[in-house]
């Protein structure tokens, strides 16, 4: 058994331990990133993190350690050495007997989804549901890639590369043999190998070639007296509607939330208006609902600066005519 990606979780790690010591298992780069930021938020560590985490071979994994090490010393390489081996969250370890370089856990998070209600359903519904899902995927992509020719790699790998070769026509490249080439780029090369394709057709089909057995519904399954019953749970029912929605990260905006244009005239904050208003937000809200749009400010006006009142027009002319007739104007005469 193969766990490809594991969400990192003490509690969860020991038990996986303890149940299957023997299985393989990756850590999610995404919520070490999360923890990585609040230990070091320096854009330029969170960079280098990713750059160690998405290495696909020694020296590029080598270089960015040396520059984690250069800008946050021994404390950084702590905290690097306490995530145990590099297999578990460098692709440049990964076993590549497994074919999949994925780090993250966000296509768990992409199936969940499309599992749709079956999530909430007891757990044999649920697997029937897993099963269902899989076996009209497995059927229509196994249609899909009939008519493509084994001897070429797959249609969307093939627009992903042409968009890639805009970006890399400074790298120069030599041919030794037919598929073995060799590539520069400033001061870097490296070897690349076409034949060993993981993104070929011939791959793709392969991957795809067995099928999910139809069966019948639970009635009609064969009854067994010696089959140990697995009892759900004990049900704890919380107070108002069970949450479907993902876990949001620390200071993830959560999904069709209002602008934070938007602002409340009861409390005169931005993020809500009137008709939600909760109560005054608290000081870590108030730092999240900055106002996204500002004012341009108004020019200061002199007579204000000595709080005194700019005159009317019409006390101003008032104050002209007395000005050219010689005399002074009272105060009631200049603002009637």
């Amino acid at each position: 058994m193969f766990f490809p990606i594991f969400v990192y979780y003490k509690g969860v790690d020991l038990a996986l331990k303890k149940v299957w010591p023997e299985d393989k298992r990756r850590y999610c780069c995404r919520h070490f990133s999360r923890n990585f930021k609040k230990c070091f938020p320096e854009p330029l560590m969170y960079i280098l993190f990713w750059r160690a985490c998405n290495a696909t071979n020694p020296y590029t994994f080598k270089k960015a350690m040396e520059r984690l090490r250069k800008e946050g010393k021994t404390l950084v390489m702590k905290w690097f050495a306490e995530l145990g081996n590099q297999s578990k969250w460098t692709k440049y370890k990964f076993n590549s007997s497994l074919c999949s370089d994925t780090n993250t856990s966000n296509f768990v998070g992409s199936f969940n989804s499309t599992l749709g209600v079956d999530r909430c359903r007891p757990v044999l519904t649920f697997l029937d549901g897993i099963r269902g899902v899989c076996f009209a995927r497995i059927a229509s992509r196994q249609q899909q890639c009939e008519e493509w020719v084994e001897n070429v790699i797959c249609p969307n790998i093939s627009k992903m590369v042409r968009e890639i070769g805009q970006t890399t026509k400074y790298c120069i490249v030599h041919k030794s043999a037919p598929g073995q080439y060799e590539v520069h780029e400033g001061q870097s090369q490296f070897p690349l190998s076409l034949n060993r394709t993981w993104y070929s057709v011939k791959t793709y089909k392969a991957t795809y070639n067995n099928n999910i057995s139809p069966i019948p519904d639970h009635h009609q399954w064969p009854e067994f007296d010696d089959i140990l019953e697995v009892l759900p749970p004990p049900l704890k029912r919380g107070v108002g509607r069970p949450c479907r929605n993902r876990r949001r990260e620390e200071g993830e905006e959560a999904k069709g939330k209002r602008s934070k244009s938007i602002k409340c005239t009861n409390c005169g904050h931005f993020g809500h208006n009137i008709r939600t208003y909760k109560g005054r937000p608290t000081e870590k809200q108030l730092i999240g609902n900055i106002a996204l749009v500002t004012k341009n400010k108004r020019k200061r006006d002199h007579f204000k600066e000595g709080k005194e009142k700019a005159p009317s027009k019409k006390a101003k002319q008032s104050q002209d005519a007395y000005i050219l007739s010689g005399s002074q104007p009272s105060l009631s005469q200049i603002n009637p």
